[in-house]
């Protein structure tokens, strides 16, 4: 009996120390920086509580060698993150749930995910943001204004030029926009080809063309919301656009093709259109009125007489820049010509069906605002291009061991 004791209790104790050990050892380091095994199951639960497609294990590991590699970078710099930005980053994040950071924090707690974890995470997100600009802030602002004239005039005739695009459309509720975010930046970063969008667009996207892939016919680019005419134009065929927030919504934009041959950037655009709105308690019943409305319109003065006098409905007719108009609006009228109608558009979480008709356009001279929207687009762009390239090349010099 006595023999067996002091084999037995060294293995006892290995074993215990291995239990305590586990969850903090660590499973991957970076350049001897050590992700450990918590960090990672915690990260694996936040994905998974933000629905980040694919495996959340893989894209957890991904995500948190590279927020290792943001470390080195930021300390190499000698670039800090303040507790005041640190505050600030966590509340947008959770103000995108259209939640105040406390209940944020109770919301994730739920789910097991501490808040040392989402602090983690959005302070890695804020120094990297903070290198970015560090390094690269100067060489992408120089932006020649003959680039700035070429995206605005890429050709003299007035017809204006054409894009070809598709879209994926994430539903955006106080419940599900830190999800939608979440997903639109991933899929923004992974999105390499037009089968990929199209096979994300037919997944995730609630748009009437998701069964088309995302794909829409050519638009005319003076048709767009002026905001995202330079986002759309700074990207190359096969691109996909950063997430455009919408009412309800998150857009993502994938260029397809550029026609420049016929025209330029708008150079200011007014729009006469009419909005109908029908709410109910049956979303089938606002539908089929919405529809009868469209079939039934030929113009847009023919609404006011088939809206007459029908409970529930709610006819709005302006006429506004297109700055003015909201987005969601906007990307309905880009597809549209004169007292053509869309019923795609819903609110309130799909309870309001909506008709959107374009009665007029009407072209003006471009201004100061849309020559500082084009020059952001330009260094976004360029700030993008930047970062991706100086993460590639962190990683490609690093020694990352994975166990």
């Amino acid at each position: 009996m006595l023999t067996g004791a002091p084999a037995t209790a060294p293995a006892a104790l290995s074993e215990s120390g291995a239990a305590l050990a586990g969850p903090f050892s660590p499973v991957i380091t970076v350049d001897g920086r050590a992700i450990t095994e918590y960090e990672l199951s915690q990260r694996i639960r936040f994905l998974t509580l933000l629905r980040t497609p694919g495996d959340p294990a893989e894209e957890a590991r991904t995500t948190l060698i590279n927020e290792r590699l943001y470390e080195l970078a930021a300390q190499r710099a000698k670039i800090t993150v303040t507790d005041e930005e640190l505050r600030t980053g966590m509340e947008e994040f959770a103000g995108r749930a259209n939640l105040a950071l406390p209940q944020f924090l109770q919301a994730i707690g739920s789910g097991g995910i501490s808040e040392e974890t989402f602090r983690a995470f959005v302070r890695a997100g804020l120094l990297w943001r903070n290198v970015v600009r560090a390094r690269f802030g100067p060489r992408a602002a120089q932006v020649d204004e003959r680039d700035i004239s070429n995206l605005i005039n890429l050709a003299p005739s007035s017809a204006g030029a054409r894009v070809l695009l598709s879209e994926l459309v994430l539903p955006a509720t106080p419940e599900t926009a830190a999800q939608s975010q979440a997903l639109a930046e991933r899929l923004q970063r992974e999105i390499k080809s037009e089968v990929a969008f199209a096979r994300a667009a037919r997944e995730f996207s609630v748009s009437p063309t998701a069964g088309r892939g995302g794909k829409l016919e050519w638009i005319p680019l003076a048709n767009l919301p002026p905001a995202l005419a330079p986002v759309i134009l700074s990207l190359s065929p096969g691109q996909v656009s950063p997430p455009v927030p919408v009412t309800n919504a998150i857009v993502l934009f994938q260029l397809r093709a550029l026609d420049e041959v016929d025209g330029g950037l708008p150079k200011g655009v007014k729009v006469d259109y009419a909005v109908l709105s029908v709410a109910g308690t049956d979303p089938a019943q606002a539908q089929a009125a919405v529809m009868q409305v469209a079939r039934s319109a030929d113009t847009c003065n023919d609404l006011y007489g088939l809206v007459k006098g029908r409970p529930g409905m709610k006819l709005v007719r302006e006429t506004r820049a297109m700055s003015q108009v909201p987005n969601d609006i906007g990307i309905q009228l880009a597809r549209l010509d004169a007292d053509e109608s869309s019923v795609a558009l819903t609110r309130d979480g799909g309870r309001t069906r909506t008709l959107v008709m374009l009665c007029e356009r009407i072209v003006s001279e471009a201004d100061d605002a849309r020559k500082t929207e084009v020059r952001g687009a330009l260094v976004n762009r360029r700030l993008g291009t930047l970062a991706e390239n100086y993460l590639a090349e962190l990683r490609a010099q690093a020694i990352i061991v994975e166990k």
